[in-house]
């Protein structure tokens, strides 16, 4: 009897509104909030059944027990209207394509809040179901709006002529790509469809795509509005509050202008909820159209289609001071104007893309491409051919987890290549030094210009060029290496020299297979490892795992020099301004192709 009792308290708690309640509080909305007048027309009379299932569901919402929604909704401009009638009339109709790979922003010392209030256009008109092109056109006018001090002198642009032009647009994007193209009229001059428009004072010089994150979006924000897309599906009837909660997962269907950030919540503006009341607009949703997003709650899908429009390398002009810095560190020196410009870019452009990479740091590449590193600085893909390789039936002991031959003299000093494309050589050379240096206790230092000059006689070029390590290690083999001073080094490929004297040679290269061989062979000595360095241009720090390193193809080598229980330790060839002091770290194991082509001597 008692859990009967519960049951019915329960039920009188909270009841149903009746119809009745309903049918008065629908008559109120059309006569207050729409303007119409009693008697209702037809078309007045239609729209109950869809205020009654919007006026269950907001009553559902107002009682749940507990209520962890961080937002309010309530009667807006849409509550007689069903979710289907406001998906078609105020929703994206189709999904936006990808906007491709954005760069990064500088996310460094930023405000707890930013927010560009003095640039809401309250009551800005309604784009209907076209708000990929009202956000697009907002974020142009607040762009060139950010200086002027009067709201008066205001630009508004002509939102209805993206509308009327861009005939296949689908997102923001596509707006600001056809404004960048052609330009834009004023809202005040564009009276009929006129796909050319007659000024190209609003056309923007540039568009910043926003990686999708929370803190590349609010590092775009210290420059201008954003134009964003996102989820309303369940929202028609929003009327205020942080929507933190209840978006449709991998859905973006509305497009707005992100005015800012503050309380770790995006403040959006939209063209929703607009009527004209006794010559009068009013705005009856959101909070006078502005709604609000966590800025945590990614599934609502603010941070997925993120751009803005801007000068010609705006977003890098605070950099200049540093490139400037970087200029004196490295020496640079370039040609023209024009080619200073294009290094700035790309160093720029560097610090921002990787500004949260591990590794990296600024070095003498840092202002080339990764397609001008690997043609300038790496070798061509290559088997290394040879007829023996490592047996060792060592077992490896804890005592073997911490190698270093550099701490007993044996290792030559980092050598920088240059211009010339030898890294093969220079990892060939210094191993066979090292060998030498081991059996003799002697200081040894052999000729890289011959390695560099020989390995290919019929075509000496290549020895700055592609590389020919194969061919070096049968040359090697079979002639020897001068010594420094009898063949020295000039830093360019020329034709192979005879030089009398006494050559040092090895008795064979055994090539190691394995991680295994390649513990076991460097616990006699150092040996040659070759690996994959093309994203490795600005390398100054840190652990370089197979993630970092672009593949498995091999296009450089160094000297393995030692190892630790987490990562190999290899002498480079760009001088001690690269890596750590001129060495690399990669993750022991087989990481970034580096057992490959590894080979020692005997």
């Amino acid at each position: 009897m008692r859990l009967i009792l519960l049951a019915i308290l329960c039920m009188t708690l909270y009841a149903q509104p009746s119809p009745a309640v309903i049918h008065e509080s629908w008559v109120h909305y059309e006569i207050e909030l729409k303007g119409k007048t009693w008697p209702f027309d037809a078309n007045t009379n239609n729209t109950e059944t869809a205020y009654t299932d919007n006026y269950i569901l907001l009553d559902t919402f107002i009682n749940q027990d507990p209520k962890v929604a961080e937002y309010d909704l309530g009667q807006t401009l849409y509550s007689d209207i069903s979710a289907a009638d406001f998906k078609t009339q105020f929703l994206l109709k189709d999904a936006i394509p990808s906007y491709g790979e954005a760069r990064g922003l500088s996310t460094q010392n930023l405000p707890d809040e930013k927010v560009w209030q003095h640039l809401i256009e309250k009551n800005a008109h309604d784009a209907g179901a076209h708000s990929w092109a009202f956000s697009a056109v907002a974020s142009v006018e607040a762009y060139f709006n950010r200086a002027i001090t009067d709201p008066a002198d205001y630009v508004r642009l002509a939102t209805q002529q993206i509308i009327d032009c861009v005939t296949d647009g689908k997102s923001p994007l596509d707006a600001l790509l056809w404004i960048k193209q052609n330009g834009i009229d004023l809202r005040s001059t564009y009276t009929t469809k006129n796909c050319v428009p007659t000024t190209q004072e609003y056309k923007i010089q540039d568009i910043r795509l926003v990686k999708a994150d929370k803190d590349q979006l609010k590092a775009a924000l210290q420059f201008t509005p954003v134009t964003v897309c996102f989820d309303l599906t369940k929202f028609q009837q929003y009327i205020n509050g942080v929507i933190n909660q209840d978006c449709t997962d991998g859905t973006v269907n509305y497009c707005g202008l992100l005015l800012g950030y503050e309380n770790d919540e995006w403040i959006i503006q939209t063209t929703l909820g607009q009527i004209t009341k006794n010559q009068e607009i009013k705005t009856y949703w959101g909070v006078e159209g502005i709604v609000r997003f966590h800025a945590d709650v990614a599934h609502c899908g603010v941070q997925k289609y993120a751009a803005f429009p801007m000068l010609k390398n705006e977003d890098i002009q605070s950099l200049k001071a540093d490139f400037q810095n970087y200029k004196e560190q490295f020496q640079k020196v370039y040609a023209t104007q024009e080619e200073e410009d294009q290094r700035f870019q790309i160093w720029a452009y560097a610090q921002m893309d990787n500004s949260e990479l591990h590794y990296f740091g600024n070095t003498q590449f840092t202002d080339l491409t990764e397609a001008e590193f690997k043609q300038k600085y790496l070798i061509t893909d290559f088997t290394l051919q040879l007829d023996k390789t490592f047996i060792s039936d060592t077992i490896l002991t804890a005592d073997d987890d911490n190698i270093d031959w550099r701490t007993i003299n044996i290792v030559s000093d980092v050598f920088d290549q240059g211009d010339c494309i030898s890294s093969w050589a220079i990892a060939s050379k210094n191993c066979l030094e090292s060998y030498f240096r081991q059996q003799t206790s002697k200081y040894v230092k052999l000729s890289l210009q011959q390695v560099i000059d020989c390995s290919d006689q019929l075509d000496p070029l290549k020895g700055c060029l592609s590389g020919i390590p194969t061919d070096a290690l049968k040359y090697i083999k079979s002639n020897g290496l001068h010594w420094e001073s009898k063949y020295p080094y000039t830093g360019k490929a020329q034709a192979c020299a005879q030089v009398e004297g006494l050559q040092l040679r090895p008795t064979n290269y055994l090539k190691l297979d394995s991680i295994n061989a390649i513990s076991q062979a460097l616990k006699q000595r150092p040996a040659v490892v070759c690996f994959n360095a093309s994203k490795l241009q600005s390398y100054t720090k840190g652990i370089i795992t197979a993630q970092d390193c672009g593949g498995n193809t091999n296009n450089y080598c160094g000297l393995l020099v030692g190892k630790t229980p987490d990562y190999w330790i290899v002498q480079g060839s760009f001088g001690t301004t690269w890596g750590s002091e001129g060495y690399v770290h990669i993750a022991y194991g087989e990481n970034c192709g580096i057992q490959s082509n590894a080979f020692t001597i005997i």
